[in-house]
Formats: structure tokens, C-alpha cells, sequence
């Protein structure tokens, strides 16, 4: 059995509010940026509906509900980046979202940069 689903477009609005802080420490060997970022995020659309229908019985419409996204979470954003006077960087980053569910999302990332 195979599902037919109507175009549809999925809206999102959050708002966020928070607060960022950074500093730069400079020293003879380079630059050390680090910074961190909070929010506080409320999703204002959570309607996440669209239509579908079975392909072998076409007109017989049902409306299903997607994923409802968090509508109150805390957003973090920490980390740093440091230069350095041979043109080299290190960075690095640690994000997530928290809800009131218990449900988080959470990632990082690290890199090096070379700039000629």
C-alpha cells in the first residue's frame, strides 16, 4: 500500500531571548577568542499537519500530525577560537537545546583553520 501525500509547507516561528558574551585575550603568540551564548527559545507555530491518501483508493483523504516541535527550550552555545601569529587556528564549539520533555539535542564541533 502505498501513500500519496498533498504539497505541503511546514512554518516555523521561534522567538528567542538571551544573552551573549565574549572576550579576547591577546597575547605575544596569538589570540584566544571564547565566548558563550544563552537562550531562552519559545516556538510560536507548532502546527506540523498534512494530508494524505492510500494511491489504490484516491479521494478517501486523511490529515496526519508530524512531529511537534519543543515550544519552550534553553539554547547553549559555548566555545572558543585561537589564533595564532603563523596564520593557525583552533576551534571548537559545544551546542544544545534543551526542553522541558527531558529531550535535548546536543552536538560540537573542532577544527583547525589555515589562512595564506
Amino acid at each position: 500500500m502505498a501513500l500519496q501525500y498533498e504539497k505541503t509547507s511546514v512554518y516555523s516561528a521561534p522567538l528567542f531571548i538571551g544573552a551573549q558574551f565574549d572576550k579576547n585575550f591577546v597575547f605575544s603568540e596569538g589570540v584566544i577568542q571564547p565566548y558563550a551564548r544563552f537562550a531562552f527559545s519559545h516556538e510560536l507555530s507548532s502546527k506540523r499537519e498534512m494530508d494524505a491518501s492510500f494511491v489504490s483508493a484516491p479521494g478517501y483523504v486523511f490529515r496526519t500530525q508530524g512531529g511537534e516541535p519543543q515550544r519552550n527550550s534553553f539554547d547553549m552555545n559555548v566555545g572558543f577560537k585561537m589564533t595564532s601569529i603563523t596564520n593557525l587556528s583552533i576551534f571548537g564549539q559545544y551546542y544544545g537545546k534543551y526542553a522541558s520533555s527531558s529531550s535535548s539535542d546536543q552536538g560540537g564541533s573542532i577544527g583547525l583553520e589555515l589562512n595564506w
